[in-house]
């Protein structure tokens, strides 16, 4: 998707923020590492970006696009066509951000946002999508990484063998809510608006994956490790 000319200075507005090298490892860890969206200053900085102020749109990419790739991620395995998602939604807001609603929760507000236009590009192109292999109504695959420092430090590999054989016994909706708690620290509110749920069936999706980790890994240290490696 060639989207930029939708958006004059992309560049001028975005290269700070690496979003031209989007999927570099180290741009988005830069990237990532650059803003920290905490209450009440994210409240002020999306009143900034409404109104215009590109310094506060570039803030916001910086502070959030490490957890939108890797959430785009889960669904579409296609680091190129995730990139391209990242870069529409950011044009689609910053041209209709007059009429956007005021949130609490930026980093919320981009997942939902993202996860929707994942679902109608899936539609979209369900023939490709299918042919490869991934369904185009709801696809979430959860896998813990081997580069991980944690694994690097000599983490046994009879635990990793554990820990991959617990992600499959999860369904693709609790690996999503596990994803969304714990690796996002999303509200069970938050949680139930983005998953298109009630906030007590958000409570029993993640209840229900925790039992089911819990019998597979013995033990919560397991669980911890399993939030540490999502990245």
């Amino acid at each position: 998707m060639q989207l930029k000319a939708n958006f004059d200075h992309w560049e001028e507005v975005m290269k700070p923020a690496g979003f031209n090298n989007l999927m570099d490892s180290n741009a988005l860890e830069a990237a990532n590492s650059a803003g920290t969206l905490t209450l009440p200053n994210q409240i002020q900085i999306w009143v900034d970006f409404k109104n215009g102020d590109k310094k506060a749109l570039s803030f916001i990419y910086q502070a959030t696009v490490k957890s939108l790739f890797n959430y785009g991620q889960k669904f579409i395995p296609d680091k190129e066509i995730v990139a391209d998602l990242i870069q529409d939604l950011f044009v689609e807001l910053w041209n209709q951000r007059e009429r956007l609603s005021n949130t609490t929760s930026i980093k919320y507000f981009l997942l939902k946002s993202l996860r929707y236009k994942i679902f109608r590009y899936l539609k979209r192109n369900k023939d490709v999508f299918i042919k490869n292999g991934i369904s185009d109504d709801y696809n979430f695959e959860l896998v813990f990484s081997h580069e991980h420092k944690l694994i690097e430090d000599g983490f046994a590999e009879e635990q990793k063998k554990k820990l991959a054989l617990a992600l499959t016994k999860l369904s693709k909706r609790q690996k999503e809510a596990i994803y969304l708690r714990y690796y996002n620290n999303l509200s069970y509110p938050e949680i139930a608006s983005l998953m298109l749920l009630s906030e007590q069936s958000s409570y029993n999706l993640i209840s229900k994956a925790l039992k089911v980790l819990h019998k597979h890994l013995l033990h919560y240290a397991y669980l911890f490790f399993l939030i540490y490696c999502f990245c």
